[in-house]
This record gives C-alpha cells, structure tokens and sequence, in this order.
C-alpha cells in the first residue's frame, strides 16, 4: 500500500514584490494600474503577462483613467448589477420608473456619465475601452450609440457626420 505524502511549501519570510503594471498611452504619458483591472480585460491580462508596461497608440491618458475609473466602479457592483450592466437594456427600461430600484438608480447615475460626453470624447472612450479588451464597457457605450441613432433619419446621419471632426 502507497502512502501519499503532502508536501506543503515553507512560508516565506521575506516579503513578496509588489507588481507594478504601467500603461504608455499614446499622449507619452505613464499610468499605473490596477492588477485587479485585468479580471475585466483579456488582452490586458495576456500583455501584461508578457511585460510589466503595455503600450496603447490609440489611448490618452484621459481616455485611459475613465477606464480606470469605470473598473473602479464596476469592481463594486453586486454580480446582479453586473449582468445588469451587460445587458444595458435590463435596466434603461427602467429608468425614471416608480419601480426603479435603489441599485437600477446606482447603475443608472453611472451610465449617464457616458451617455452625457461630448462626442469625440464618448468615441476616443469607446476605442480606449476596445483596445483594452473592456467589454462589459463596450457593451454600454455600444448600446448609447444605438439609442443616439435609431431615432435620426438618414440626413441627420449625414449632418452629424459631415459635420464632426475626426
């Protein structure tokens, strides 16, 4: 008869290396991030296993701290307001409702911060957030555009367009 032997590690007694993750936007500017930021993007999660600084081209830095921010906030929702926020339409249809609940009006009060930029700032925010591989954000943003754009006619398209300066 075999004997299995648990082999347990030492506890070390030195104190372990904090791991910096840096992000070079592509204004020249250095962030530290949050390691806890990678549970909400894959592909910052692969290049930061990689390296410890990961480069966005396309990112400032403004455009990279409201996606900070947005983890912040996101790390704080229940897994219900999560699926929520996946699925903006869950809870839109609820705004300004009597039966709008407590955490729907948390949930809500965040969306409205995107939904109220101004344009080139809302769509710099949206390429940022696709760069880092930051769906649950990209879904909101996605769904603001589409209920920018399902009421307008095809010349308010052509006006909003012509008239932006990408």
């Amino acid at each position: 008869m075999s004997r299995v032997r648990k082999v347990t590690k030492p506890k070390s007694t030195k104190t372990q290396k904090t791991v910096t993750l840096t992000i070079r936007t592509g204004d020249g500017k250095l962030l530290d991030v949050n390691p806890g930021l990678l549970n909400i993007s894959g592909k910052l999660s692969k290049s930061f296993k990689e390296s410890e600084e990961v480069y966005l081209e396309n990112a400032s830095e403004h455009s990279v701290n409201i996606v900070l921010e947005f983890y912040e906030v996101y790390n704080k929702f229940t897994v219900k307001q999560k699926k929520k926020w996946d699925d903006p339409i869950l809870f839109v249809e609820k705004i300004g409702k009597a039966a709008q609940s407590d955490s729907d009006k948390r949930l809500v009060e965040h969306y409205n911060v995107y939904r109220k930029m101004p344009p080139k700032e809302f769509f710099e925010l949206m390429k940022t957030a696709w760069d880092m591989d930051v769906v649950s954000l990209v879904k909101v943003l996605a769904f603001i555009t589409t209920t920018r754009l399902i009421d307008r006619t095809t010349e308010d398209l052509e006006k909003m367009f012509a008239s932006s300066k990408f």
